[in-house]
C-alpha cells in the first residue's frame, strides 16, 4: 500500500485551512480509498513513498525552508506531489490595492511547483499556467465529501421575501465590487421583498459604504465553526437562500479559478447566478443547473430579476443542480483520482537531485 504524507495547509493554530479540507484531507480520508493508501496529515514531514504538499503549507514559509523540505524528502527516496488549487504566483498582480500573498509565499509556491516530481491542480487553464514551471501536471476538479452534505433536496417553499446570498474570503471584494451596480438598482426597486446577506466578503464598515440603508446584512458564523466540516454543518442551517451568486472580476487569476462556489450551492440546494467564466462554463448548462451571465451591469441586473421573479425557475436549478452534483461531482465517485494520480507520480521517473 502506498504510504503518503499530506503537509496541509495551515495556519498559526494548526487548523488546516478550508481549501485543504476540500483538496487534500477529505479525498485522501475518504472511505472509498482506504484500501489504497496509507495517508498521515501531518505539518511536518515524515519518512513515506509519497509527500503531498498543500499550496503554501505552514504560515512560515520560505524559500529556505521548502529548500530544506525537499532536500529531506530526496534524502529518503519520497516523490514529491505539490497540490495547487489557485494561480498564487501571479495573484498579488490582480489585487493592486493590497497584497495577499508575501513574497516569501510566493517564491516558495514558484519553487515547489518547479522542483515536485508532480504537481497536482483544480482547473485546465492553471495547468497551462503552471506548465512553464513543471511538465508533469494533471488536473483534479474539486468535489464535495457526500458525508457532509443533505442527501436529500431540502425543502423550501417560496415566501413573500427572496434572500439572495454571497459568499467567500476578502480577497473576493473585487468580484462583489464587479456587480454592485446591478446588486444596489435590484435592492432599491425591490426593497420589500428582496434582501441580500453577505458571509465573509467584507466587513460591516465596507458593506455600508457599498449599500447604505438597502437590505442588506452580514452573517458571521460562530468561532467554533472556523474548520471546513464545522462551517458546512453552519451553512446548512443558517444560510436560508433562495439564490446564490458567484460573480467573478476579470482577471486572469480569476481565470485559473474552479467551481467551488456551484458546488458549494448546488450540494446545499440553492440555485445560483454566476459568471460566464472558464470556471463555470464547462459545468453549468446555462437555465438549467445554473445561470451563466456576461461581465456588464445589464445582464447581471436581467439575471437578478429573472430569477428573483421566477420561483419556477429557481426550484427547476436547484433540483437539477443538485441532482448533478450528487451524480458527478461527489468524493464517493471521485476520490479514487488522487489514488490514482499519486500511484501514477511514483512510477514516473522526473526527479530532481
Amino acid at each position: 500500500m502506498l504510504s503518503v504524507t499530506a503537509l496541509y495547509e495551515h495556519g498559526i493554530n494548526n487548523r488546516p485551512h478550508g481549501s485543504s479540507y476540500i483538496r487534500n484531507l477529505l479525498p485522501l480520508s475518504h472511505p472509498s480509498v482506504a484500501s489504497g493508501l496509507n495517508v498521515e496529515f501531518s505539518t511536518e514531514f515524515r519518512p513515506c513513498d509519497v509527500l503531498l504538499i498543500d499550496r503554501t503549507w505552514t504560515p512560515y514559509v520560505a524559500p529556505e525552508l521548502v529548500e530544506q523540505l525537499v532536500r529531506r524528502a530526496r534524502k529518503a527516496g519520497s516523490k514529491i506531489v505539490f497540490s495547487l488549487d489557485d494561480d498564487l504566483i501571479d495573484a498579488n498582480a490582480y489585487f493592486p490595492f493590497r497584497r495577499i500573498f508575501s513574497d516569501a509565499q510566493v517564491n516558495s509556491v514558484r519553487y515547489l511547483a518547479s522542483r515536485a516530481d508532480h504537481v497536482i491542480t483544480s482547473t485546465y487553464p492553471l495547468q497551462k499556467r503552471l506548465s512553464t514551471l513543471n511538465p508533469s501536471i494533471s488536473v483534479i476538479q474539486n468535489h464535495l465529501d457526500e458525508q457532509l452534505f443533505p442527501t436529500e433536496l431540502p425543502e423550501r417553499q417560496p415566501g413573500d421575501r427572496v434572500t439572495i446570498g454571497y459568499m467567500g474570503t476578502s480577497s473576493h471584494e473585487a468580484d462583489l465590487l464587479s456587480i454592485l451596480e446591478p446588486l444596489r438598482a435590484l435592492l432599491s426597486q425591490n426593497r420589500n421583498r428582496v434582501s441580500l446577506e453577505l458571509v465573509g466578503v467584507v466587513d460591516e464598515f465596507r458593506m455600508k459604504a457599498m449599500f447604505g440603508d438597502l437590505p442588506v446584512a452580514l452573517k458571521t458564523p460562530p468561532t467554533e465553526c472556523v474548520e471546513y466540516p464545522d462551517f458546512v454543518k453552519w451553512m446548512r442551517t443558517a444560510l436560508k437562500w433562495d439564490v446564490g451568486l458567484a460573480p467573478l472580476d476579470d482577471t486572469p487569476f480569476t481565470a485559473c479559478k474552479s467551481d467551488i462556489k456551484w458546488l458549494d450551492y448546488s450540494f446545499l440546494g440553492i440555485p445560483g447566478i454566476f459568471s460566464r467564466k472558464p470556471a463555470y462554463r464547462e459545468s453549468i448548462t446555462d437555465g438549467e443547473t445554473g445561470l451563466l451571465v456576461d461581465a456588464t451591469p445589464s445582464a447581471w441586473y436581467d439575471a437578478l430579476s429573472r430569477i428573483v421573479e421566477d420561483d419556477n425557475l429557481r426550484a427547476r436549478i436547484r433540483k437539477a443542480a443538485f441532482e448533478t452534483v450528487h451524480q458527478e461531482r461527489s468524493l464517493a465517485l471521485n476520490a479514487c483520482q488522487w489514488v490514482e494520480a499519486l500511484k501514477a507520480a511514483v512510477s514516473r521517473g522526473r526527479g530532481f537531485s
